[in-house]
């Protein structure tokens, strides 16, 4: 389902008043004068959209660096509407891979029914737990974002700020609603920056260089080997034949026949004939039914979700 065009038709979305914009938002001016911490705020954002626009679960995810320059997908906040939710459901791979998707490109708010995004199966379940529809927002700024609160590591990897917030609903919001979100968040780290919970041009001289961790690539996605998570129980059970069968498309099977453990990506491209775009959507579902794994060439798992999903080529 596509953003444009669609929010007017909707007659039961879910929208907001002045009122209530008006009222959360000196609700928030009173609370960050108290908080110690960032992530403090993306908790208690997370928890007044869920209760006061009735959004089913609402995740906040940022990109964190890591001291040794790696940088990986973290959810800083999740807040479900009902205790019945499986966090299970809605903290996985094929979540993340639609956050990398977010965080690449430079958009606002978009959404989408959640058969548009995920398999039918996956679908099916966040259906049955009142999750009908996917909506999502992108804010980045030049403000460097402190690590986790639950972090224990001593050395800081403070990481330009990529927020990313992933709402679950029942029925497709309003464009209103989904524009007073957006404006509640954007003034919410105004509020972070002036309380000094962000770090700011201003206040970033306070730190080393060392501090401040720009994720740097080691490999390219050709340079990586899939391996088969579960091949060598299939040959030993005789169903590995079984497994091809079952994968959605040709295309699929034959990039699953071909790895081995031992090609790189770019090996695969030769053997297959295939484009890079092709291996990739490949893996990416191979992927998503835990069918893979990728491995530098020394044998290191990395984050497959990025690199497959084009933040990392």
């Amino acid at each position: 389902m596509s953003n444009e065009g669609s929010f007017a038709d909707q007659m039961q979305s879910t929208t907001i008043s002045n009122q209530e914009l008006a009222v959360i938002m000196g609700e928030l001016s009173h609370y960050v004068v108290s908080v110690q911490h960032v992530d403090d705020i993306f908790c208690w954002l997370a928890r007044k959209i869920a209760q006061h626009f009735e959004v089913e679960v609402v995740e906040f995810w940022t990109q964190q660096a890591s001291s040794s320059g790696d940088a990986m997908l973290d959810l800083r906040a999740i807040v479900t509407l009902g205790d019945a939710v499986p966090e299970r459901l809605v903290n996985n791979d094929a979540v993340r891979m639609i956050v990398e998707e977010i965080q690449s490109e430079r958009r606002g708010f978009w959404l989408k029914s959640v058969a548009d995004l995920f398999t039918p199966y996956q679908a099916n379940l966040l259906g049955r737990y009142s999750m009908n529809y996917c909506s999502s927002y992108l804010l980045k700024s030049t403000a460097l974002l402190p690590p986790p609160k639950k972090d224990t590591s001593i050395r800081k990897t403070a990481t330009p700020l990529a927020l990313g917030v992933m709402l679950f609903l029942e029925q497709p919001p309003s464009q209103r609603l989904l524009l007073g979100i957006g404006h509640i968040l954007e003034r919410a780290l105004m509020m972070a920056k002036k309380r000094g919970l962000l770090y700011t041009p201003e206040n970033a001289e306070l730190l080393t260089i060392e501090d401040v961790v720009i994720p740097q690539q080691r490999f390219s996605l050709s340079d990586l080997i899939p391996r088969c998570v579960q091949e060598r129980r299939e040959v030993r059970t005789g169903s590995l034949q079984n497994v091809r069968t079952e994968l959605p498309n040709r295309q699929v099977r034959e990039v699953y026949a071909a790895i081995d453990g031992q090609k790189s990506v770019a090996d695969l491209i030769v053997s297959t004939q295939l484009s890079m775009e092709e291996i990739r959507a490949s893996l990416r579902i191979l992927l998503l039914r835990h069918r893979v794994k990728l491995y530098e060439p020394g044998g290191q798992q990395v984050d497959s979700v990025g690199y497959l999903n084009g933040a990392r080529t």
